[in-house]
């Protein structure tokens, strides 16, 4: 049984994702992607990592833009 979990944010760049990563889903070419975060015209946004791509992407004023630094989310469960 798990008693807690620790969720940290981990710096990546060029769709490169730690092992313990939190996975988010799947891309329409089935690639994995992952929760990530991203700096983007001074704002922290959101981001999808997608390693098939090595890249991640954020939403900013209405279209998708490419981000080669961000942060993952990662997951460690503690019993």
């Amino acid at each position: 049984m798990i008693s807690s979990v620790g969720i940290s944010w981990v710096p990546a760049r060029d769709g490169n994702v730690p092992a313990d990563a939190v996975l988010g889903g799947r891309d329409e070419d089935g690639g994995d992607i992952y929760v990530g975060r991203a700096r983007f015209s001074s704002n922290l946004l959101p981001a999808k990592v997608t390693p098939n791509h090595r890249t991640a992407f954020v939403s900013f004023a209405g279209k998708e833009h490419e981000v080669a630094n961000y942060e993952v989310n990662t997951a460690t469960a503690f019993h």
